[in-house]
Parts: C-alpha cells; sequence; structure tokens
C-alpha cells in the first residue's frame, strides 16, 4: 500500500484473502482513506481479499482487467467477484483498466501502469497464461521510484525494455514470489536487475508455499548484483523450520519516499541482517 501523507489517501496493489484485515487495520490506524485499488491479474492470491477491502473501505477507485477467466475454479472464484461488483452498490465505484498507459495521481503519488500492453492481454487468454497479462506499476514521488511487478514474466519485460520504458527504480517489489518464468524471447533474473537497479528488492513469499519460491538461483543473482534482498518471510531454502509455524523474515517493508529526495527502508539493512543471521542458511547474506 503506497500512503500520500499530505492529502490522507492511499493507493493499493493486490491483496489475498486473509490479509484484508491487516489493509483494513493500517488504513483505519493512520485515519486514512483508500483512494484507489489495482489488481494485477486474476490469480487468487492477487485478487482474493479485494472484494472485501472494495465493501469495507469505501474505495473510490478500482482498476483491473478483462484479461484470463479460464474454465475451472480460478475463472468461477473470478468471476463470482465481477457478479458482486456488477450490484448497484457499487455504481458509484469508478472502474478503469489496468493496463499499458494508465495513469493516475493522489498528492504527490503518481502511478504509471507500463503493462501489461493489449497485445500481451489478448495472448493470455489465448495461451491461459495469466502471468503474461500481470501489470507492472511505478509508483513515483520526490524524485524516487518503486516498481511494483505482479507476477510479470521474462517476456513482459523484455517488450518493456525493447518500447524504451524506463525500468530504473530504487526499491523492485520482485515478481512471481521470486521467480521470474522466462524464455529465450524474454529477461531473465540478471538482466532484469540491470535494467531496474535497484538499491532494494523485496519479495513477497510464504513460508509454507507449495511452489518452492523464492529460488535459490534468484537469491543468488541478487547477491551477485549487490542489491540488499528482503523476504516478507523466511521459508526452508534459508531456515528449517517445525510443523507449520510461519516466521517472519523482513515482515512487512516500508519504503518512505522523503521530500528532500530518497528513500528511508524499514526494517533497516542491519536489522535486517541481524534477524536473517539467526537461520540457518541465510542465502541473502554474501558471506553465506
Amino acid at each position: 500500500m503506497a500512503i500520500d501523507w499530505q492529502t490522507q489517501r492511499a493507493l493499493l496493489i493486490d491483496c489475498p484473502v486473509g490479509k484484508e484485515e491487516v489493509v483494513e487495520d493500517a488504513v483505519e490506524s493512520r485515519g486514512i482513506a483508500l483512494d484507489t485499488a489495482i489488481i494485477s491479474h486474476w490469480d487468487a492470491d492477487h485478487y482474493g481479499g479485494i472484494i472485501q477491502i472494495v465493501d469495507t473501505l469505501a474505495v473510490r477507485s478500482l482498476r483491473f482487467n478483462y484479461d484470463t477467466f479460464f474454465d475451472g475454479s480460478n475463472g468461477t472464484r473470478a468471476l463470482a467477484v465481477h457478479r458482486r461488483l456488477a450490484d448497484d452498490r457499487y455504481k458509484h465505484l469508478h472502474m478503469g483498466n489496468a493496463e499499458e498507459g494508465a495513469v493516475g495521481k493522489i498528492g504527490n503519488l503518481s502511478y504509471t501502469i507500463a503493462a501489461p500492453s493489449r497485445q500481451h492481454l489478448h495472448k493470455a487468454l489465448v495461451h491461459r497464461d495469466r502471468n503474461l497479462a500481470s501489470s507492472v506499476v511505478f509508483l513515483e514521488a520526490h524524485g524516487s521510484r518503486i516498481v511494483v511487478a505482479g507476477d510479470a514474466d521474462g517476456r513482459v519485460w523484455k517488450a518493456l525494455v525493447d518500447n524504451g520504458v524506463n525500468l530504473d527504480s530504487d526499491i523492485l517489489r520482485w515478481p512471481h514470489h521470486g521467480a521470474l518464468t522466462h524464455t529465450n524471447q524474454g529477461l531473465d533474473s540478471a538482466a532484469l536487475l540491470q535494467y531496474v537497479s535497484p538499491s532494494h528488492v523485496v519479495v513477497s513469499v510464504g513460508s509454507h508455499n507449495r511452489y518452492r519460491h523464492p529460488q535459490k538461483g534468484f537469491i543468488d543473482t541478487i547477491r551477485a548484483s549487490q542489491s540488499h534482498v528482503m523476504c516478507t518471510e523466511v521459508t526452508p531454502l534459508c531456515h528449517k523450520f517445525l510443523g507449520r509455524e510461519v516466521k517472519q523474515c523482513a515482515g512487512t517493508v516500508s519504503v518512505q519516499l522523503c521530500y528532500g529526495g530518497g528513500i528511508v527502508v524499514t526494517p533497516s539493512t542491519s536489522d535486517h541482517e541481524a534477524t536473517v543471521t539467526g537461520w540457518d542458511h541465510a542465502r541473502c547474506l554474501l558471506s553465506n
């Protein structure tokens, strides 16, 4: 969630089921209003909690694409969300697209949606490939920049580079929870890091995700680039833990874009390193 403190309004990009109360508590405890929500694409771990947030927090604007409604359980769940949004109680909700060229501004905070293109949306539908339809959102304020990458794969990033889009950003919220699907038609992790050149890479990942994210090779690539990587939760890649216990690593990562320029990241690099020093084999430590 990105907050413009001057206007006391915020922007939310994605929310999975189970995290609605976290967003609601963050909004209510700070006395702010959630102005805009963006659904990057129709994977349940990205859109699942959005409808409750729209219900609870009187969101003014909702951006999404009609991209990849497939047969099966995910398509059924997504269609249920759209049926609810068709109700008259949402008639005052402004609904717009979340594709290439969409822009907005909330006080000093501006956002630009650089992907997906209309061509990628079409291919995503034809090939049943939701990651190809994922939005890439740039947030800018006070001369600093964050890119939130959804699940955008290497083909999306390659198209942005080919189209001359400047990817340079201070913070990269890494795509696909520490994985980057790429082919010989797309960018790999090393190339993406070279184009973005972030000081920090943030990985939103669950301790017990069944895909074994983040990928080991991805962590090694970031270490070689000298960017500081911060995962929200620790996984068996870095620490062996018992049962179904969930342990925070960096936890909730907060980034402040300062009025005079520059950024402040919480937890700090030193605090994060102090935490991961206790893991069995923390991959993000350069000394490992």
